[in-house]
């Protein structure tokens, strides 16, 4: 079993840009406007960095992470110079640790909240991502549960938008029950992010 202090380090020194042998940069303009469908205003997103580096030794095999309010590429696979005109499998890795950028902005201890996670799912950490709409506030819910719900959200938005308007599927869905899905998930974010249902689309989402 993995030491929890040995295998959640520190992440480099320099978190600033300044390691010539990291790969590192700051948002681009369409990338802010991106997170900003889902975060607004409610990000600093001039203190975020996207490193193609790991943060740790292993932190438990994920391709990336965001445990300090930079981003952190492990796998170069997911890696973009632009996550705004990248393929929508790369778009919502970017907005899922965007969320962890705002939890942590937030005042969240994220490297705590991930091992007591890890904690109780040492061998099968992936399935801390599954949740289910009970009646909870969204606050309520675990820090990679509330991530995967700002990912979903951002990616149903997304298919939707770039749906024909005339067919009755929406990605792998049927138009009713993606708004459905939409509907189930901006009830539970609105609280506390800023997020919008589109205008069009899902004319009469029922949740």
């Amino acid at each position: 079993m993995p030491q929890l202090d040995k295998d959640i380090l520190p992440a480099p020194a320099d978190t600033a840009c300044k390691n010539e042998q990291i790969v590192c940069r700051k948002l681009t303009a369409g990338e802010i406007k991106m997170a900003k469908t889902i975060f607004q205003d409610s990000i600093n997103y001039k203190d975020v960095r996207i490193f193609l580096h790991p943060y740790s030794i292993s932190r438990l095999g994920a391709p990336a992470t965001a445990p300090d309010g930079k981003i952190y590429i492990h796998n170069p696979v997911l890696w973009s110079d632009d996550y705004a005109s990248a393929p929508l499998r790369l778009q919502k890795t970017y907005i899922h640790e965007m969320t962890h950028v705002w939890q942590h902005q937030q005042g969240r201890q994220m490297v705590a909240e991930t091992a007591a996670l890890w904690l109780q799912s040492p061998f099968n950490y992936s399935s801390q991502y599954n949740y289910e709409f009970d009646g909870r506030d969204y606050l309520a819910y675990s820090h990679e549960q509330q991530a995967k719900m700002a990912e979903t959200f951002f990616v149903g938005t997304s298919l939707l938008k770039a749906a024909d308007r005339n067919s009755d599927k929406v990605g792998n869905l049927t138009r009713d029950v993606a708004c459905k899905v939409l509907a189930q998930h901006y009830g539970v974010l609105k609280d506390h992010l800023p997020v919008r249902l589109p205008r069009r689309g899902c004319e009469t989402p029922r949740p």
